[in-house]
C-alpha cells in the first residue's frame, strides 16, 4: 500500500490475515517507523531510493525496510539524440515554487555570467506546474512574492530580464530539444522535498552534465557525482566548474539510468519481495558516508543487542530541524515518567 492511505485504525481490524508492504515514495516520518517497528502485518518498508532508506538506518525499522527504484519508462537511445555539447548553456527545470530551490541558482547567475559572459540559462517550468490556479506576479513565472525574490537576482536596474536568461514556461515533448542544446543541468539546487528526482533523470537522459547539491535524492540518481557541492552559497562555482569540463559521455548517462531505473531490474525486485517477503533481509549500507551513515549502522547494531540504547534518537534529527527534536524529546520523557 502506499503510506500516505496508511490507516492503523482500518487495518488493525484486518491484523491476522494481512501482509502489508508500505510504498514510501517521500521520507517516511520517525512516528510512523516507530508504529511500523510494532506492527506485525507490516512486513516491508519499500523505499523508492536507497540513500533514502539509509537516512534512518539507526533506526530498528531498518530491519523491515527495503528499496526499489521507481520505474523510469525509457525509450531508445536514439530518442534523446542530443546536440553538440561545446557550449555555455545551462538548464534547469522544474516548479518555481520556493521547496524547488530555483531562487539558489538565480542568485548565482550574475557570479556565473562575471566568469563566463556568454553563458545563457533556460528555464522549464512554472509556478503553475502543480497548481494551475496559482496567481503569478509581474512576469507571470511565480507566485508574486517568490517571484519578487528571484528575479532580483535575473533583472537590470530597470527591471528586464537579463538577456541570457530565457524562461520558457510548462513545456511538453519539446524540453528534450531544449535539454539537449544545454550543456550543464541543475535540478533542484537545495535538494529540499526530494527523495527520486524524475528531472535527474531526464536531463542525463537527454545528454546534461549536472551540478547540484549532495543529497542523498542526487547520489541515487546522477552519474557523476563529483560535482555535487556540499554548500548551495558555492553553486556558481561548481556551475563555472561545470561548463569548463569535459562533459559526460552521452551513452554513459544513458546506460546509467537504464540499468539502475529500467523495468525488468526493478519488477524482479518487486517480484521477489511480494512473493517472499521474509527472505529480504537488512540491506547492505552503501557506499556514500552522508550524514554519518556509517555511525548509524553502529547504532543500529548495539541497538539490536542492548535494547535499553533504543531509546537514543536516530543521528537524522540533528540534521531534520527542530520540530523532530521535539518530537524525540517528548517520548524519552514519555519514557522516563514510566
Amino acid at each position: 500500500m502506499d503510506i500516505k492511505y496508511f490507516d492503523k485504525n482500518v487495518l488493525d481490524g484486518f491484523s491476522r490475515s494481512l501482509s502489508v508492504l508500505v510504498w514510501a515514495h517521500n521520507t517516511v516520518k520517525y512516528s510512523l517507523l516507530d508504529l511500523f517497528v510494532k506492527l506485525p502485518y507490516v512486513q516491508k518498508i519499500v523505499n523508492v531510493g536507497r540513500e533514502q532508506m539509509e537516512l534512518y538506518r539507526d533506526h530498528l525499522a531498518t530491519l523491515k525496510s527495503t528499496y526499489i527504484y521507481n520505474i523510469f519508462p525509457i525509450k531508445e537511445r536514439e530518442y534523446y539524440a542530443a546536440e553538440d555539447r561545446d557550449n555555455h548553456n545551462v538548464v534547469y527545470m522544474g516548479s518555481i515554487v520556493r521547496a524547488k530551490g530555483f531562487h539558489v541558482l538565480a542568485s548565482a547567475w550574475k557570479k556565473v555570467l562575471s566568469e563566463i559572459p556568454d553563458a545563457q540559462l533556460y528555464v522549464i517550468g512554472s509556478g503553475k506546474l502543480y497548481n494551475r490556479d496559482a496567481g503569478l506576479g509581474r512576469y507571470g513565472i511565480a507566485e508574486k512574492d517568490y517571484e519578487d525574490l528571484f528575479m532580483s537576482y535575473l533583472t537590470n536596474e530597470k527591471g528586464e530580464v537579463l538577456p541570457s536568461v530565457h524562461f520558457l514556461g510548462i513545456l511538453k515533448e519539446e524540453k528534450l530539444g531544449v535539454m539537449g542544446k544545454c550543456k550543464v543541468a541543475v535540478p533542484n539546487p537545495t535538494g529540499v522535498s526530494e527523495c527520486l528526482p524524475i528531472t535527474a533523470m531526464e536531463m542525463q537522459l537527454a545528454g546534461c552534465s549536472i551540478t547540484t547539491v549532495l543529497h542523498p535524492a542526487y547520489l541515487d540518481t546522477v552519474f557523476n557525482k563529483s560535482y555535487l557541492y556540499r554548500n548551495p552559497s558555492r553553486l556558481a562555482q561548481y556551475i563555472i566548474a561545470r561548463i569548463k569540463s569535459p562533459s559526460d559521455d552521452v551513452g554513459a548517462l544513458y546506460d546509467f539510468i537504464q540499468s539502475r531505473f529500467g523495468v525488468e531490474k526493478n519488477i524482479e525486485r518487486w517480484e521477489q519481495l511480494i512473493l517472499h517477503p521474509d527472505e529480504v533481509g537488512v540491506e547492505e549500507i552503501s557506499e556514500y558516508n552522508y550524514h554519518h551513515k556509517k555511525i548509524k549502522e553502529k547504532l543500529r547494531v548495539y541497538k539490536m543487542r542492548y535494547p535499553l540504547l533504543r531509546c537514543i534518537p536516530p543521528v537524522e534529527i540533528f540534521y531534520d530541524g527542530i520540530s523532530t527534536v521535539k518530537y524525540y524529546l517528548s517520548r524519552m520523557t514519555e519514557k522516563l515518567k514510566r
